[in-house]
């Protein structure tokens, strides 16, 4: 660490005895080496230079946020170290209150409102930084009195960015208190040796004279440890209050007057946050009246590039993890209304990020993400009409100051109702709907719904449904719904193959998958657990569950509904698959539930589940072959399935209470081929006295045996 001590002459404090200046770690501080890139299994670039020179990172255009954007607020913790019994520093005072807020206050209005120089170098210049810092004050006394005094500090500057400074004990005891959010960490002390000799004794009337510094000091963000604190070290502000107030006659001024120069000092403490926040400036002095410059005047100008290098640094470096989840570029009068990032051109999202708008990817672009992309509360990726997104490996996640019940919105693939799919491998024309491509061990996680075949929120036109997902080796996590299928008359090719949908221990997952009217969509190999509802649900849509499929952990493993005769059916497991490559239904309260209008084939699956493994209300057609049932309240329930097929045959039925649950009118269920060890009942039929328990009258014929096979010593029927 190199620390350069520069003083900053502000013409504002031309007549103050004590100006503040500045020390920082210089820019030569080297992130060559990847200490900790948190890209642990992503297919991330891999070292400082790659990050810096990759284009998603150069392009500092498309971090500029809007003229009527909100700001994007940080936090801060305001950490005032006072002595054990609470003196020697600012105290939690209406007095000393009012002095920080006015100093703090400052702070804020010079992010909000900067204006020109006279330098022709800064004729790019701007009106508002659209940053806000957002304090908290903590008053916090020392019982050692080793933090609150900073000659305790061993180096030869107070600068936070040595591995022996001072308060980094302090500092890591903030961090890991649960009470206290995190930010960056401002620290208020003060001179022991000053405050003894000014405030306890009165021996000196000049801080001076006991070689007092007036130096502030903070840290540069890191782009390679996204978990790194960041500090800001305010030294002796309360000794020079103190001495102001006290000693109006060695200052030559009333406190009325000098008061105003000490609150004028938050933009000094802007200047501070500005070095936390840019790489780029070291005390550069790019035009005249420059904040972040040393010798630049009042400091009151900000440019184009300077707020561009600001944001961008929000999107890659540490600062982030100090911006709430919600924060976002909301347009000021439509709070709803957040702008688009568009991707224009074909990119690869390679870097670790967090976003604060919405992302847009144009028609005959392919966005590519490898890494991990973070997004805000209610924030969403638009995939237009003949664009494609990729995600090989990502992690696309909501933004990591989120709460479990905090989601962005997803992605929002534009289908074209009116078109066939396109090959998602393919050549895509403008007017085709877009491609999903999930793979590579990706991620989706904490999405209102992860991926959406419709327009983008809050719009759903029937003209963009469509679009097709093509997902293997992915997994869907913590989204409330992790994918939704639109109403769409075409054959849909959409296809799922090893994709885990997961509901964890904090989430609040509602459905793996939710379709309605559309047909053709298949799944392999996947795996839906703990979902708080369905781990599919389908109204009047006809699907595939192939193979080697699990649900697990939720009310309904299945759900099919329909509004209307089914063209197609729902089909559940192979016929006569065998034992590894089975669909299991384990654990679930019901495994598939059917209800009017379906058409369901279900075929060699396993099921072990608490109540029903299959159940069946209304009037539909059902097949029901070669499944194994184990252990629920009753292998399958029928209820008022009327005259319509209910075909059951050669399945298993092993320690279920009752085999078949027949309720009321079922006149069009029969079964051969049937192997019941159960508990009480192999069929058990139940009615009310207008609407009693039937069944098709004959199962069989002479010389057509049904050959169903009960439970020794239990009757046949109930």
């Amino acid at each position: 660490m190199v620390a350069m001590m520069i003083w900053l002459n502000q013409s504002i404090l031309a007549q103050d005895p004590m100006p503040v200046s500045c020390g920082m770690e210089s820019e030569a501080t080297s992130e060559s080496d990847p200490v900790n890139l948190q890209n642990a299994g992503l297919s991330c670039v891999s070292s400082f230079s790659n990050i810096v020179n990759n284009p998603v990172y150069t392009d500092v255009n498309r971090y500029t946020p809007y003229e009527s954007s909100r700001k994007i607020r940080v936090r801060a913790n305001f950490i005032v170290i006072q002595k054990a019994d609470g003196t020697g520093n600012f105290q939690d005072i209406p007095e000393h209150r009012a002095f920080l807020d006015d100093w703090f206050n400052r702070c804020n209005f010079r992010f909000g409102s900067l204006w020109g120089s006279p330098d022709a170098n800064c004729s790019d210049y701007v009106i508002d930084s659209k940053v806000e810092i957002a304090p908290n004050w903590i008053f916090l006394p020392d019982p050692t009195e080793y933090y609150w005094d900073n000659t305790n500090n061993p180096g030869t500057t107070d600068c936070p960015n040595s591995g022996s400074w001072w308060l980094n004990g302090l500092d890591a005891q903030i961090n890991n208190d649960p009470n206290i959010p995190r930010g960056i960490n401002v620290y208020l002390t003060s001179h022991g040796p000053v405050h003894h000799q000014m405030v306890t004794l009165g021996t000196i009337n000049h801080p001076f004279q006991a070689g007092m510094p007036y130096t502030w000091c903070s840290e540069l963000p890191s782009i390679t440890d996204l978990n790194k604190p960041s500090r800001i070290h305010i030294a002796n502000l309360f000794l020079k209050y103190w001495w102001f107030q006290n000693h109006p006659d060695v200052i030559g001024e009333p406190f009325s007057v000098s008061r105003a120069w000490i609150v004028d000092e938050g933009i000094s403490l802007a200047h501070e946050f500005g070095h936390s926040f840019i790489r780029e400036y070291v005390h550069t002095c790019p035009c005249l009246n420059h904040l972040m410059g040393a010798n630049c005047g009042y400091g009151a100008v900000l440019r184009k590039r300077d707020i561009q290098f600001i944001h961008r640094g929000f999107v890659f470096n540490n600062i982030r993890q100090f911006i709430e989840c919600e924060e976002k570029y909301d347009i000021q009068d439509s709070p709803n209304e957040t702008p688009y990032l568009w991707v224009t051109q074909d990119e690869t999202w390679n870097v670790n990020m967090r976003l604060y708008d919405n992302v847009r990817v144009k028609s005959g672009v392919t966005l590519t993400i490898t890494c991990q992309v973070l997004f805000p509360q209610n924030g969403h990726i638009r995939v237009e009409r003949g664009a494609r997104i990729i995600i090989d490996g990502g992690h696309v996640k909501r933004a990591n100051t989120c709460s479990p019940n905090q989601f962005w919105h997803g992605i929002y693939a534009n289908g074209n109702s009116y078109q066939p799919q396109p090959d998602p491998y393919g050549p895509l024309l403008p007017d085709q709907g877009a491609i999903v491509i999930l793979k590579g061990d990706g991620l989706i996680e904490g999405a209102g719904i992860g991926v959406s075949t419709k327009n983008s929120p809050p719009w759903d036109t029937p003209e963009h449904r469509g679009a097709i997902i093509d997902a293997d080796d992915f997994t869907f996590m913590d989204c409330r719904k992790g994918v939704e299928f639109m109403k769409y008359e075409f054959p849909n090719f959409s296809r799922f193959h090893n994709v885990r949908f997961e509901r964890s221990a904090t989430g609040s997952m509602f459905n793996g998958v939710s379709m309605w009217a559309t047909n053709g969509v298949t799944f392999q190999d996947c795996f839906f657990k703990n979902m708080t509802q369905q781990g599919i649900i389908s109204w009047d849509a006809s699907y595939t569950v192939t193979k080697r499929n699990v649900f697990t952990g939720s009310p309904i493993g299945i759900l099919g509904g329909g509004s209307m005769p089914l063209a197609g059916h729902i089909v559940i497991g192979q016929e006569g698959a065998s034992l590894q490559d089975r669909n299991q239904f384990i654990n679930n309260t019901v495994g598939v539930r059917g209800t009017s209008n379906t058409l369901f084939r279900i075929f060699s699956n396993y099921f072990e589940n608490y109540d029903f493994d299959i159940a069946m209300i209304g009037q539909a057609n059902n097949e029901i072959r070669g499944n194994r049932f184990q252990g629920a309240a009753a292998g399958v329930q029928l209820d008022n399935t009327g005259n319509f097929k209910s075909d059951l045959q050669c399945n298993v039925y092993s320690g279920n209470i009752v085999g078949v649950n027949i309720v009321e009118n079922n006149q069009g269920f029969n079964f051969r081929n049937e192997d019941f060890t159960v508990v009480f009942h192999d069929l058990f039929i139940e009615g009310t006295a207008t609407n009693p328990g039937r069944i098709q009258q004959f199962q069989g014929n002479s010389g057509d045996a049904r050959w169903n096979y009960f439970s020794a010593g239990k009757p046949e029927k109930y």
